[in-house]
């Protein structure tokens, strides 16, 4: 017999709409942290998606009070996370770490961030800022900040540059490609190397309709929302990942309206693309192993044999995949980070 279905989420106890926004000064000033466990965290997921819709929400009404038009607010603003993409994400996600905040006398969510390895799910997938298929040569000039390779053509050396005249000319916000020092003798920095090529250096393993193919050496933000407290959490993740030697590189799966929040944290666009298996081609051939389409921009948490409908309909646009290096932190830097871990251990033990 098939299985049951799922019972139906049960209504939140309060109303997102009460709310209130973590205290910036100080950081967290009437909150709490927990670190959770995966138990935990399926127990939550219907406060999580509560409180994404209430996150995109206060963002779009932010922007229509600084003057912007309704299309465009809610355009910026982005649409809320879906609950099923929640769902997998705390199912499968391996390892699951994370931090959620909550209202200390009220025990309200505030916020909540998870990370994990970076997993993809097709046998074809590649870090490439040049390809035409990544979409970043159309950003060129828009002001973003890019991969160092993002729109170079084939054989040209260092980043693209933003036309001189015309549309995208070239302006003091123009293209803000990121070149990074490296040292000669440093394997994980190779000179004029561009942040997707190395990326695309990292080892790789697994099966991608069992297990996933896994980046050991890639960490990945696989959850985020927040009210007021998103650059806390974030960068208390990232000294996390400084000193967990697993981790060479922390990419994110963004969106265009989340860029800048991104950017502040030092990431950056990097192109992302797939080839995906056709099995409607394999069906009217006749061949049991399909084959695969053309090069095209990738869509995170797709299955390698997705249809074409269900790309469109469950992905929709292709993802805005940012990444950046983990820095180790040295001298006065390693003293401000460890006086964040700090607070977010005197966070986590308050009851």
């Amino acid at each position: 017999p098939p299985p049951p279905p799922p019972p139906p989420p049960q209504p939140l106890p309060y109303s997102f709409l009460e709310v209130p926004n973590c205290d910036r000064s100080p950081p967290l000033g009437s909150s709490c942290v927990e670190t959770p466990s995966r138990a935990r965290w399926l127990a939550i997921k219907d406060e999580m998606k509560g409180l994404c819709d209430e996150a995109v929400r206060r963002r779009a009404l932010k922007l229509l009070s600084r003057g912007a038009r309704q299309r465009s607010a809610l355009a910026a603003a982005g649409a809320p996370l879906f609950e099923a993409y929640i769902a997998d994400r705390l199912d499968l996600d391996d390892p699951l770490e994370g931090l959620v905040v909550r209202h200390r006398v009220s025990g309200w969510l505030q916020g909540f961030l998870t990370r994990t390895t970076f997993t993809t799910w097709t046998p074809h997938f590649a870090w490439d800022s040049t390809h035409h298929a990544s979409g970043l040569k159309g950003l060129v000039g828009s002001g973003r900040k890019l991969d160092v390779g993002a729109g170079r053509r084939e054989g040209q050396v260092g980043p693209a540059r933003a036309r001189q005249t015309g549309a995208g000319a070239d302006r003091s916000r123009a293209c803000k490609a990121v070149v990074e020092a490296q040292e000669d003798d440093d394997p994980v920095h190779l000179p004029g190397e561009s942040l997707s090529e190395a990326l695309e250096r990292q080892t790789r393993s697994g099966d991608w309709r069992t297990t996933g193919i896994v980046w050991p050496t890639i960490a990945e933000i696989s959850l985020l929302a927040a009210l007021g407290c998103g650059d806390w959490m974030l960068s208390v993740v990232l000294e996390e990942l400084a000193r967990d030697d697993r981790y060479e590189f922390c990419v994110v799966c963004a969106t265009p309206g989340a860029a800048t929040f991104y950017e502040r944290h030092g990431f950056v666009r990097v192109g992302a693309i797939a080839r995906y298996l056709d099995p409607e081609e394999a069906a009217q051939q006749n061949d049991d192993v399909p084959p695969a389409k053309p090069w095209q921009a990738y869509r995170h948490w797709a299955w390698g044999d997705e249809r074409r409908e269900s790309l469109r309909t469950n992905h929709g646009e292709p993802s805005y995949m940012m990444a950046r290096r983990v820095a180790r932190r040295t001298g006065e830097d390693a003293r401000r980070a460890s006086a964040l871990l700090r607070q977010r251990d005197q966070r986590a033990a308050i009851k």
